[in-house]
Order: C-alpha cells, then sequence, then structure tokens
C-alpha cells in the first residue's frame, strides 16, 4: 500500500474515508469466488493423511520446479549451469542439488526471478520490511493473491477462534499518521474491513492510555500485531487493571514471540496469543493451533531445516530454514534462506489437524548474540535468564564483538540485586559476553514498525 503525499495534508476525517475506500477495493479484490474455493481446499487439507500430505506436496514441487526450468530466467540458467534437470526429480532430497538462494542473489537482479509467462498487469508488487537492512520487492500473481487471505481465515484466524466477520485492531508497520503529530487520534479505520489501524511509531508511555481508550470504543475481536507493539499496550492494561473486554484472542505477527512477551500479553488482554509466522517472500506459512502447536502449511512451501554446514538436521533439533515456495508462480523462490532458526516435529496433535507440526521457532539469525567463539546464542535461550522481578521491558544491542548493550524499563522495585541476579543469569548463557546496563523508559520501535528484542550489528546483511 504506497501513501501519496496528499493523504497525509488531508484532515483525520478524510483520511479514514480513503482509508475505508481502499479498504473496499482490496475486500473486492481479496475477496471473491477464488478465494471462497482456496479456504475449502486449506479446510479439506487440514484432514488429510501424512501420506496424502507428503505426496501432494512433492506433486506441487515437482510442478513448481518445471515451472522454473520453463518460465524464469534465473532459474534457466542456474539448472543448466548445475546440470539439474526437473524432469528427473523424484525426492525432496533431489533438492540438495540446487544451491541454496541468499537474498542478496535476489536483490542483485530482481527482474531475473520474475517468470516470464505473466502479464505485468496480472502481478501485485509487495515490499518486505527491510528487517536485514534491505527491503525487497516481491512480485505475486493475483491467483496468489486469494490463497494467502484464505490462509489468514482459515488458518490463522481459525485457528485462534475468530473469522473475517469480526473486527480487527491492527498495530504493524504501516505509517499512516504523519510521524510529527503530538496528539491523538493515532489510528485510522478501515470501515470496509472493520479494522481499526493503529500506529506502532507513537506508542509511547504518554499516549498508550488513549490507544487504550480507543480500543475500549472500538470493541475489537481480535488484535494482530507485532508483538513489540502489543507488549506496552498490554503492560498498560496490567499495571492499570484495566481490561478492553471484547478482545477474545491476539495474533502475534512478523516478530520473534518471546514466551515472557507472550505471557505478559495474556494476562494484560486476559485471552489467548496466537503465533503465525509468514513472509512477503511465502516460502513458508506457520500457524499456531488452540492447543498451543505450531502447524506448517504445506500447501506453501517446503521447509527444509539444515546445520552450519548446510546438512539436514534430525526432528526437534534447531538449524536454519531453508525452504521453496510452491504457490507463487510469479516470482518463485527455491531453497531461499529466510534467516530464521527453527525445528520441526514427527507427532501428531490433539486438535485433529493433520497438518506437520513445527516444534520451535526461533527468529531471524540477526536475532542472535554473536559469540567470540563463533556460536550464536538464540532469543529462545537467552530469555530463560529473565526471571527478574520487575521489568517491563528489555532489550539487548551487540554492536561489538566482546560485549552486549542491555537495555531496561523497569520498576521502581527494581533493584541491585535484581540487576546483578539478571547481569549473572545471562553471562552464563553468553560468556565472555560483557553485559553493560543501561536504564532507560521506553524502548523504541525501529524504521520498520517493529521491535526486536535482540539487534545484532555485526551480523553480514
Amino acid at each position: 500500500m504506497k501513501i501519496s503525499r496528499a493523504y497525509y495534508s488531508m484532515p483525520v476525517a478524510l483520511q479514514n474515508a480513503a482509508f475505508s475506500l481502499y479498504g473496499c477495493y482490496m475486500r473486492k479484490k481479496r475477496y471473491n469466488e477464488a478465494y471462497e474455493k482456496a479456504c475449502a481446499v486449506l479446510r479439506e487439507n487440514e484432514l488429510l493423511s501424512v501420506d496424502e500430505h507428503k505426496e501432494r506436496q512433492l506433486t506441487a514441487l515437482k510442478k513448481m520446479l518445471e515451472h522454473c526450468a520453463k518460465n524464469v530466467p534465473y532459474y534457466q540458467k542456474l539448472f543448466r549451469r548445475t546440470g539439474f534437470d526437473p524432469e528427473t526429480f523424484r525426492s525432496e532430497e533431489d533438492l540438495r542439488n540446487i544451491p541454496v538462494l541468499e537474498k542478496r542473489d535476489v536483490l542483485k537482479n530482481p527482474g531475473e526471478f520474475v517468470a516470464t509467462n505473466f502479464r505485468k498487469s496480472d502481478l501485485v508488487a509487495e515490499e518486505t520490511s527491510g528487517t536485514s537492512g534491505s527491503p525487497l520487492k516481491v512480485y505475486w500473481h493475483k491467483d496468489f493473491y486469494n490463497w494467502i487471505y484464505a490462509l489468514y481465515e482459515t488458518r490463522m484466524r481459525g485457528s485462534a477462534g475468530v473469522s473475517i466477520s469480526d473486527r480487527r485492531a491492527n498495530l504493524t508497520g504501516k505509517v499512516l499518521i504523519r510521524a510529527d503529530q503530538k496528539k491523538p487520534p493515532f489510528w485510522r479505520y478501515n470501515l470496509a474491513e472493520k479494522q481499526m489501524y493503529m500506529s506502532s511509531y507513537h506508542l509511547s508511555p504518554a499516549n498508550i492510555p488513549f490507544y487504550v481508550e480507543a480500543l475500549k470504543k472500538f470493541r475489537p475481536g481480535y488484535i494482530i500485531g507485532y508483538p513489540g507493539s502489543i507488549h506496552p499496550v498490554a503492560e498498560y492494561l496490567a499495571s492499570s487493571n484495566d481490561k478492553v473486554p471484547s478482545v477474545k484472542s491476539v495474533i502475534s505477527c512478523s516478530e520473534y514471540l518471546l514466551p515472557e512477551t507472550r505471557a505478559r500479553i495474556e494476562k494484560g488482554f486476559g485471552c489467548k496469543v496466537y503465533n503465525h509466522y509468514g513472509s512477503v517472500e511465502w516460502v513458508a506459512a506457520l500457524n499456531e493451533c488452540e492447543k498451543g502447536n505450531l502447524h506448517v502449511s504445506p500447501e506453501f512451501g517446503v521447509i527444509e531445516i539444515l546445520d552450519a554446514v548446510g546438512g539436514p538436521v534430525p526432528a526437534g533439533q534447531a538449524g536454519e530454514m531453508i525452504c521453496t515456495g510452491l504457490l507463487n508462480y510469479a516470482m518463485p523462490f527455491i531453497r531461499y534462506r529466510t534467516g530464521d532458526i527453527g525445528s520441526l516435529n514427527e507427532g501428531s496433535c490433539s486438535c485433529g489437524r493433520t497438518l506437520p507440526l513445527f516444534k520451535t521457532l526461533e527468529g531471524r539469525k540477526m536475532s542472535f548474540l554473536s559469540l567470540p567463539d563463533g556460536r550464536l546464542a538464540g532469543s529462545a535461550a537467552l530469555s530463560t535468564a529473565f526471571h527478574a522481578e520487575n521489568i517491563i521491558e528489555s532489550q539487548m544491542v551487540q554492536e561489538k564483538a566482546d560485549a552486549v548493550t542491555l537495555k531496561l524499563v523497569i520498576t521502581d522495585k527494581f533493584t541491585d540485586n535484581d540487576r546483578e541476579y539478571l547481569v549473572s543469569e545471562l553471562e552464563k548463557r553468553v560468556a565472555p559476553l560483557r553485559i553493560d546496563c543501561e536504564r532507560v523508559d521506553f524502548i523504541p520501535c525501529e524504521k520498520n514498525g517493529k521491535k526486536p528484542w535482540i539487534i545484532n550489528r555485526l551480523t553480514a546483511l
């Protein structure tokens, strides 16, 4: 969604009208007959046998590889150079004959990845948030657009006990309010889609009470957004003993959801938090069910979990996610390095869905501290150190090879003993890194509206 300069010069009422008109236009594009068919397929697939999931995914993978060989310039050249022939493709193991695709490879010549058998007028351009410092424009075919919104309805909202008919409040990264706006409203309304879009960039302690009052007035059925943006609102609700009773669930997306953050959001809003994983590249999709397990949507992509030297790891063991998209024929990504860390699970879920399980999702490789011996200390392990009381919010920033700055937003009850305990617990996990504590009043969002818990300036972009 590109926002013109004219929009920012409009009065708030006209901005709301413009946002709602845009919502009406997008609703017609997103929710049509193709969307309904995709919803039906995704619901039916939730009950397939394990073997049926594997068979269908393998068929879709072979079809995508054949398409790439015929229509995508980058892969035509790559397959000729490496001698890879999709016609001889038989199993997922054969994928390893294709080199891993790096984001920088796409950034060098993005046009090489766009399929030549599509008209440009049939494509939708979206841009990644630029978490790694380099935003990437990705093209989707209009038919794939409907699959995305079908996934949102069936697997994301459906698992969370809400639907498209519920009002929603968004707290993500779109810039709908001028940065220099000092007074509320820090939100705009898309009435066509029952949406209140709240700015992540104006979430200061002084402004949060206004956000809460707006939520109570709007009465959303659910909130979706970055956990780093939702968390401060939840903290305010808990500390002030306030409530937003209409909220039935919170959906976390686009950032790693720390266990501690999940617990605090659930306490503040008095409902369950559901985790969603996806990306503009759409090479994988994960959604948390009502039983608390992450399910893979195999229709969207093949997930490989690899170790540091590129070999597969056993189920349950964490590794880097290398993913191959199966539905976006307009701009396919084969064996794409997502930068995320996770592990697969071979078990089954009591929710009744037969979709494959994902055991852990540990966030981006950039969301790890770099230790001098080459190890990476991940957020999942580091979060277990944060048992000290009276910490409202925290963030770790690594700019030096031998030290990390720990920023803390704390209550008046936080003591020197609490600080010493926290530092000692962290040192057990990241020694010999030095821990430098810094007390701050507020941790602002990054330029993309996200609030990462770990910022590693040393990681190569």
